[in-house]
């Protein structure tokens, strides 16, 4: 029940800006896709076209949604 309502506040935030933590990483970047349980973070290094990344929802220990900057 819990990941059914996590993907589809996620679909719902496609395109928002985001930084993704497992065990061993932190993501951030834009979400582009969630499809299953894959969500994918197009990442930038503020050159060019951004890299992206997908990460498994089992490997997620937190979302944050981040805020423009003001």
């Amino acid at each position: 029940m819990f990941s059914e309502n996590l993907i589809d506040e996620l679909q719902d935030r496609i395109g928002t800006r985001v930084q993704v933590t497992t065990d061993n990483n932190v993501f951030e970047g834009v979400l582009g896709l969630v499809s299953g349980e894959i969500i994918r973070i197009v990442l930038s290094s503020g050159y060019g076209e951004g890299t992206t990344t997908n990460v498994s929802l089992n490997a997620v220990n937190f979302i944050r949604f981040l805020s423009a900057a003001a």
